[in-house]
């Protein structure tokens, strides 16, 4: 995890401002590590769910209204009647003789008035769920917090040490080949040139432990 913020620092520290021709500050560090930190995103899905599931109990225990509609096309025939009057045979209609639409609404509403505690111990369980998946959400982004900013601490410093070395290393070389020039003018001694060298080579060495320290 360390060594994987490191990469990631000096990557947004020194490569990105290359581009962006600006320093990139702690504070901006973080808020990149916070929106692209698996871990963070994944406690965050789990707060998403466990907030869908607290919402979802507690929509349970509320009043639901239902409506249900029906509609049925209706043909009324006519009554008829058949009697004899005066030897003559008589048909006589009563009634309409037309199609009707008949629609019908039912409303029902329901609201559960005790079910031995299951609906109020799902929410409390939903609820406790909820507030530990919100905890682990805290816990994560503070831990995370934390190590970005031990670790842009440390690749602040050892960039800085990076840099004192190769101004170390220069003013060795520098130092040697004005010891090298004079040894040839005769106002210098194989002695110091030797003992210049050895300083190059431990300037040398400095240089190489500080980028490994990277």
């Amino acid at each position: 995890m360390r060594k994987f913020l490191l990469l990631f620092l000096f990557i947004l520290l020194f490569t990105l401002p290359v581009l962006a021709q600006e320093t990139l500050t702690l504070e901006d560090s973080t808020r990149i590590a916070l929106d692209n930190n698996p871990s963070v995103g994944a406690a965050e899905e789990q707060v998403r769910m466990a907030q869908s599931k607290a919402l979802a109990a507690f929509g349970e225990r509320l009043p639901s209204l239902n409506l249900d509609a029906a509609y049925r096309k209706a043909y009324q025939q006519p009554s008829t009647s058949v009697f004899t009057l005066g030897g003559v045979i008589q048909t006589v209609s009563f009634g309409p003789d037309a199609a009707s639409d008949n629609t019908n609404y039912t409303f029902t509403l329901s609201q559960p008035i005790y079910n031995f505690g299951r609906l109020s111990t799902a929410q409390e369980i939903s609820n406790r769920n909820l507030d530990m998946a919100r905890e682990d959400l805290r816990q994560t982004r503070q831990d995370l917090i934390y190590n970005i900013k031990a670790t842009y601490l440390q690749v602040l410093e050892a960039h800085d040490y990076v840099s004192l070395a190769k101004e170390s290393l220069g003013m060795a070389e520098e130092h040697l080949s004005q010891i090298n020039a004079m040894l040839k003018a005769g106002v210098s001694t194989q002695s110091d040139v030797l003992r210049t060298k050895v300083q190059a080579a431990t300037a040398q060495h400095g240089m190489v432990r500080a980028t490994n320290s990277l």
